[in-house]
């Protein structure tokens, strides 16, 4: 049997069988879309996001900006739609029976944007960020928040890694004309927002950065603009870190953390790529604590948590972890044939 938990955002499981497990998709990069047990479903490469409509399911090829809409019960492509003015689908968020997708660009940081389609990959519509020298949209996602009337009231936030801005989208008026926050520089280098979760009732949201000054940040919502509470420096943790993704479950702040270096950080030679951390942290009074990490594989990317167990891709270690989040031990590890990026439950 499985629920979805609407006020944790997270897909719960009271009993775990086969037949789950079956129907537990693992993308990555380079290889099909598998089963957690490592057999071929889908001929779908590069296949970074997947999301759930109903009997279908709608993927990406990232690398080859492609979208599929899936018939799950007989595994066939119903619907393929190879983007026009967009490049690298890379997240999907579903509003009132609209898909939002936000697209990466190419490594110029043009044709990046947030594409729109109905639950059957139709009336597609795409919106591309103009006047913008460096841009790649790596998230959109819904924010709620109570204005000072006390209402409440929800727009989507997308996460423009490229320029460094969180931009309010009005979903019935697409466009990318109302900045909400800009990240600084810090000792002269950019601060790179890649996702971020909401602290449930409340005008505040977490983002995690990547990169050069990897942290979490906690901003608040004044009606107008977001504004920054504090942060929390994830290169105590190491130096030689990147935030990867983020997510809230049962009051409690989970990320992976991934170590690779930049090439424009010094020291010289730089080392190679090492195992990443899942961490574990609670915000009170608008402080972050650290209360446990674990490392994990290489290049981790996304994670779920499915009951009280995390399952965590890595990308360049090629295989799915499981962490038990109230120990925060690892109690598998499954590999895979493709570089994992995405899981899917």
């Amino acid at each position: 049997m499985i629920y979805y938990n609407n006020l944790n955002g997270c897909f719960c499981i009271k009993e775990y069988s086969s037949s789950v497990k079956n129907n537990i998709l693992v993308g990555g990069y380079g290889g099909n879309v598998k089963t957690i047990d490592n057999k071929d479903i889908y001929n779908i490469t590069n296949a970074s996001w997947m999301l759930k409509l109903n009997n279908n399911i709608l993927m990406n090829d990232e690398h080859n900006s492609i979208l599929y809409l899936i018939d799950s019960s007989n595994k066939t492509t119903l619907k393929t739609y190879p983007l026009q003015q967009l490049n690298t689908p890379v997240y999907f968020y579903l509003y009132n029976n609209i898909v939002y997708i936000a697209c990466y660009g190419d490594g110029s940081g043009n044709k990046a944007g947030i594409l729109t389609c109905d639950t059957n990959l139709g009336n597609v519509k795409e919106y591309v960020i103009a006047n913008q020298s460096v841009n790649h949209i790596h998230c959109i996602d819904l924010f709620s928040y109570t204005d000072s009337s006390g209402y409440t009231k929800t727009c989507l936030i997308a996460v423009n890694l490229g320029d460094h801005n969180l931009y309010k989208i009005d979903p019935t008026n697409i466009n990318f004309n109302t900045i909400v926050y800009t990240f600084p520089q810090k000792n002269g280098l950019d601060t790179n927002p890649r996702h971020f979760i909401q602290i449930p009732n409340t005008n505040k949201i977490v983002v995690i950065t990547e990169e050069f000054n990897t942290e979490l940040a906690l901003l608040d919502y004044d009606g107008s603009k977001f504004n920054l509470v504090t942060t929390y420096n994830l290169k105590q943790i190491n130096p030689y870190i990147t935030g990867a993704e983020i997510k809230y479950h049962n009051g409690t702040i989970y990320c992976t953390i991934r170590t690779y270096v930049s090439e424009f950080k010094d020291p010289y030679p730089y080392p190679d790529a090492s195992n990443g951390i899942f961490a574990k942290f609670t915000i009170d009074n608008n402080i972050f604590t650290l209360i446990s990490k674990v490392t994990v594989g290489k290049n981790p990317r996304y994670f779920t948590i499915y009951d009280n167990t995390a399952y965590i891709t890595n990308q360049e270690s090629k295989n799915v972890m499981t962490v038990d989040i109230g120990t925060m031990g690892i109690t598998k590890k499954y590999p895979i044939d493709n570089s994992c990026s995405f899981i899917l439950l």
